[in-house]
């Protein structure tokens, strides 16, 4: 019998603030699971990432993403885009 960690509890993307809730359709072995706290969209998006389940180069990716999206918030405010 396989004994699976378990699962992450839920939490909201400090990027994007989609709330990630697990359901019984992930599975606990996959590499893919959201770390928190930024889900796995904004990780592959902001961070450039993708297909990557090497747990300590996915933190990496997140650090970078969250760099990237001040740096593309602090863009639009100082230019005062649609999203200022």
């Amino acid at each position: 019998m396989v004994i699976y960690a378990p699962a992450p509890p839920p939490f909201a993307c400090a990027i994007c603030g989609h709330e990630w809730v697990p359901d019984r359709w992930h599975t606990r072995c996959d590499g893919n699971l959201p770390i928190q706290p930024i889900c796995r969209r904004c990780e592959s998006d902001y961070g450039g990432g993708r297909n990557d389940r090497n747990r300590d180069r996915r933190i990496i990716w997140q650090l970078k993403a969250l760099a990237s999206a001040i740096d593309c918030e602090a863009y639009r405010r100082h230019h005062g885009g649609a999203y200022a």
